[in-house]
């Protein structure tokens, strides 16, 4: 049983939706048992064509929803919600994707243990697959020779064990983050739109001397994928592969340093290429080889105009 905080920390939590109210109202009410009192929750419906915003007023009356006039996309979308969230002074903010599914205290849980590890700035829960004990998170790891990240035991069955410590990156799916850090480094890098963004994060915070922290005592249930895959799967649809290709090289070249951008770079052809090529074959998705090399294509020409 995690003691009560004193004095009590205040929270924003965000979520954005774009036409899966059912989702969105699920992981809404699952915050209502996070163990934080002092919860503000701010939800961004990113120009849903459904009836969505009608959806989430009636059934989650204490979240405060915005409409935008379009789909933004997340990061664009969760600094949406960031802006607003920073004007009631949080002590805390909790980017929650919106098909997740908290348990008992994650987020009193989460900001426990920041608040007991000066040096870290932001924290991440394990978390689950939806409708089993797999794990699909477990604290991120980023390869910073050969440029690639990973999710160190993911698939695995959870055990109910794990230790808390550093890693290099917390899933935007579920992270917590000190205000005064949001502060200093701002919110998402929105030139990723989505994946990556939350690796871009955490570089950001590290080089601002905040680190990231893996909290297994705290847990979350993720559906994965509702937005762009198919739901609980990690199958490499065309948007993924393009964003994942794209999003991996522009992490590269714009936040790894010399020398190790050079090797980071070479990694993306000489690992990540093959990789992913050989998933989205065995899986057998129609384009989504030729979306690989979309992104690849894409994240080129932006080095070539900052050029």
């Amino acid at each position: 049983m995690v003691e009560a905080m004193s004095p009590s920390p205040k929270l924003c939590t965000i979520v954005v939706n774009w036409n899966r109210a059912g989702d969105t109202i699920e992981c809404l009410r699952s915050l209502r048992q996070g163990g934080v009192e002092n919860n503000h929750v701010i939800v961004i419906d990113n120009g849903s064509t459904d009836d969505s915003a009608a959806r989430i007023v009636a059934e989650c009356p204490e979240a405060e929803l915005h409409q935008m006039s379009s789909n933004l996309g997340y990061a664009k979308g969760a600094n949406a919600g960031l802006k607003m969230a920073l004007e009631h002074h949080p002590d805390f903010i909790f980017f929650l994707n919106n098909d997740a599914v908290i348990a008992e205290q994650c987020a009193s849980r989460l900001i426990e243990a920041l608040q007991r590890t000066p040096g870290c700035g932001l924290a991440g829960p394990k978390i689950l697959y939806y409708d089993s004990n797999n794990i699909w998170f477990a604290g991120g790891s980023y390869n910073r020779f050969l440029g690639y990240s990973k999710h160190p035991g993911m698939d695995q069955l959870d055990d109910g064990g794990g230790t808390e410590g550093p890693c290099d990156f917390i899933t935007g799916c579920a992270l917590m983050v000190r205000r005064e850090l949001i502060e200093r480094i701002g919110g998402f890098d929105e030139d990723f739109n989505m994946y990556a963004e939350d690796i871009e994060f955490g570089f950001r915070a590290r080089a601002a001397g905040a680190g990231s922290l893996y909290v297994p005592g705290a847990m979350v249930r993720h559906k994965v994928s509702s937005s762009l895959g198919v739901p609980g799967s990690n199958i490499m649809t065309p948007q993924r592969s393009y964003l994942y290709a794209r999003n991996m090289i522009l992490l590269v070249l714009k936040r790894v340093p010399w020398p190790e951008r050079y090797t980071c770079f070479l990694g993306q052809f000489i690992i990540s290429l093959p990789y992913y090529s050989g998933m989205i074959a065995i899986q057998k998705v129609r384009g989504g080889l030729m979306a690989y090399y979309r992104g690849i294509g894409s994240a080129l020409k932006w080095a070539a105009r900052r050029n």
